[in-house]
């Protein structure tokens, strides 16, 4: 039998695992029924408590619970900081326990470590990495700018580069933002067979964005080809030609690249749409803008 040369561990944050299973043996998730097949599965493993991300996925890494590595929470209280005063618990430096890497570093082997949460900042000296101040790649819950508590490092707010998802509806939810469709005015190089458009402004909202983001808008341009609404395209101009993206309903974009203004100088994104909604007559209209991840800073 050949030695493995490299361990990969792979995590998935809050999954229902009766239901992972159940799919991966019904054929769907057919990577994880190889791994499944190939490997060991374990059912009602113990688990520490409370069941939520920083205390277990700390424990997975350093083999110690709760009350040896101190990760106790989703935020931490400190004695000596006020009652009502919390931070997020994804800071590195609270963990007591060695990490996993930090004893392979031990043997001179490197360690590539991509989006583990409560991991910020990097422990190590021969460990690159990328994330894990938060739960997602661009989520900081611990960074430079977040309000800062008398003890402690920082408070339980949280912030995104360069920003959250957002969601454009018809329709009124709570976070989204609303599409008013009008008439479409004069649109250049439309393609043949259009009978009708709709188009809408969206002004970009950029929620939990860490800093300050200059006004951006899209023009949302609904097609009809005779046969009721049936395709959007997203652009900066009313220009068919020069669209970013072109969905029908169910579809997402492919990686969406751009230049985002914000206080700390232009950052460099990237991020996908999908058009979740859109009827025949286009009352009802659905679109979602994937997270806006920094490519950099």
């Amino acid at each position: 039998m050949l030695k493995p040369e490299k361990l990969v561990l792979i995590g998935l944050d809050a999954p229902i695992a009766p239901r992972i299973y159940d799919y991966a043996m019904k054929g769907h998730l057919p990577n994880i029924k190889r791994l499944i097949n190939r490997g060991v599965y374990f059912r009602n493993c113990m688990v520490p408590y409370p069941t939520i991300t920083p205390p277990n996925w700390t424990s997975i890494v350093t083999g110690a619970r709760i009350g040896t590595h101190g990760i106790t929470c989703f935020n931490m209280h400190k004695p000596g900081m006020p009652l009502d005063h919390t931070y997020s618990a994804f800071d590195s430096r609270d963990c007591r326990a060695q990490y996993i890497w930090e004893a392979i570093e031990e043997t001179g082997e490197p360690v590539l470590i991509v989006n583990y949460p409560s991991t910020w900042p990097p422990r190590g000296k021969n460990v690159i990495q990328i994330g894990g101040a938060g739960l997602a790649l661009n989520e900081w819950r611990i960074a430079p700018g977040l309000e800062r508590v008398e003890v402690g490092r920082y408070a339980a707010k949280y912030g995104v580069t360069i920003c959250d998802g957002m969601l454009f509806s018809s329709d009124e939810y709570p976070l989204a933002a609303k599409i008013n469709l009008r008439e479409g005015g004069e649109w250049k190089n439309l393609p043949s067979g259009v009978k009708n458009i709709r188009e809408a402004e969206i002004n970009l909202y950029f929620p939990r964005a860490l800093y300050r983001v200059k006004h951006t808008s899209w023009l949302l341009l609904a097609l009809d080809y005779g046969s009721g609404f049936t395709e959007i395209v997203l652009s900066k101009a009313r220009d068919f030609s020069s669209a970013f993206a072109r969905l029908k309903r169910g579809e997402w974009s492919q990686l969406i690249k751009d230049i985002f203004e914000t206080e700390k100088g232009e950052f460099k994104a990237a991020f996908k749409v999908k058009l979740i909604e859109l009827s025949r007559d286009c009352s009802k209209i659905k679109l979602h803008v994937y997270p806006i991840g920094a490519l950099s800073g």
